[in-house]
């Protein structure tokens, strides 16, 4: 194994997740940036969504990726193919914020226009290269990237209840 070479646990980048809330509903949104792997691979930005209630607590993860060819205009490579490395939250909330308002508007426009609303500041957290696979390969929302958002919701405050039992 070369020095350099990233495992599937090595973090790649920041996903941010987003809570939408209406009636007795969440709409819970999580955009993941692109990322490259260690053979020069990109593994496009993809965002997983779905909307829950206390009819439906548990309702499956919907992904949806962008495309290399919007992901490679997006986002500039360096001389060594890497993306630009973002090491502040709020560097890496605004990157993938800009990744998310050319590339998914009209899920946001929409969601607006529904009536959905933004209640808690939007959270960005660590996704690994394995995550990233499954995410963006695999098309699964791997269980150790929710937890660590689940714990970064309860640390900054947000209701433990994802869904509001009264309005």
């Amino acid at each position: 194994m070369a020095l350099l070479e990233k495992l599937d646990r090595d973090p790649v980048g920041k996903a941010l997740y987003v809570e939408f809330n209406k009636a007795y509903y969440t709409y819970q949104l999580i955009i993941v940036p692109p990322a490259t792997g260690n053979n020069g691979e990109i593994y496009c930005g993809a965002i997983a969504s779905r909307r829950i209630s206390t009819f439906h607590p548990r309702k499956k993860w919907m992904i949806t990726t962008l495309s290399l060819r919007a992901t490679r205009q997006l986002l500039a490579l360096d001389p060594y193919g890497e993306f630009e490395n973002v090491t502040s939250p709020e560097g890496a909330r605004e990157k993938v914020l800009t990744l998310a308002s050319y590339a998914y508007q009209d899920n946001f426009s929409n969601l607006k226009n529904q009536g959905w609303q933004i209640i808690w500041k939007p959270l960005a957290v660590e996704i690994s290269l394995g995550e990233m696979k499954s995410v963006v390969g695999d098309t699964k929302l791997p269980i150790s990237l929710y937890r660590r958002i689940e714990r970064a919701r309860i640390n900054q405050g947000y209701p433990e209840a994802l869904v509001r039992e009264e309005v």
